[in-house]
């Protein structure tokens, strides 16, 4: 299992939320969704990501793309990159906002729709779904092909943070859609702090 640990300041007041989250990481699943022309080269295996900051110390446990090269993109964020054959712009992101209040709970639909789900690009929406407590944008972008932008935000009631998955997948990726938005979707987190 690989790990990887991202360090950073936050604005976001205390740990957003130490209860750990109940979704399945189920590898058999991801991968079965991953076409038998990309078998080769796309292989989702387990791995935890850690992001800590002055306030919060968090664990991800994450189906990870194998062999894929990670970096820092923010002070609380890690970003994979695909290898060139999987699609040039073929990424995952991986990371954890907050609104500026602190400590605060919020409307953390709200706040990650203005800071994660901007729709004032021109695209299409594949899909929109929601709840209360998470959020899957599945979209195209018209001018550029082919290529998806899945996005995933999830919180929970009363927390601090929301925590959120992107992907981009382009070139043969796209394909693998449908694994993608899984991996986002089962992504666990554990407070450790």
């Amino acid at each position: 299992m690989k790990t990887w640990l991202v360090v950073g300041l936050a604005a976001c007041g205390k740990a957003p939320n130490r209860i750990p989250d109940p979704r399945p990481l189920d590898l058999a699943a991801i991968n079965a969704l991953v076409p038998d022309s990309l078998k080769a080269d796309l292989v989702f295996e387990a791995a935890q990501l850690e992001i800590s900051s002055d306030y919060a110390r968090e664990t991800f446990a994450v189906a990870m793309p194998k062999d894929w090269v990670g970096e820092r993109t923010g002070p609380l964020a890690i970003e994979l990159h695909a290898p060139n054959k999987l699609g040039t712009f073929t990424k995952l992101r991986i990371g954890i906002g907050a609104g500026g209040d602190g400590d605060k709970p919020q409307d953390w639909h709200a706040v990650s729709r203005k800071s994660e789900l901007d729709l004032s690009k021109s695209i299409t929406i594949e899909k929109d779904e929601h709840s209360p407590t998470d959020h899957l944008l599945v979209y195209t972008n018209d001018t550029i092909a082919p290529r998806f932008h899945i996005i995933y935000v999830w919180w929970r009631p009363g927390g601090t943070a929301y925590y959120s998955c992107m992907a981009t997948v382009d070139g043969p990726a796209t394909q693998a859609e449908a694994a993608f938005e899984h991996v986002c979707k089962s992504i666990t987190v554990a407070s450790k702090s």
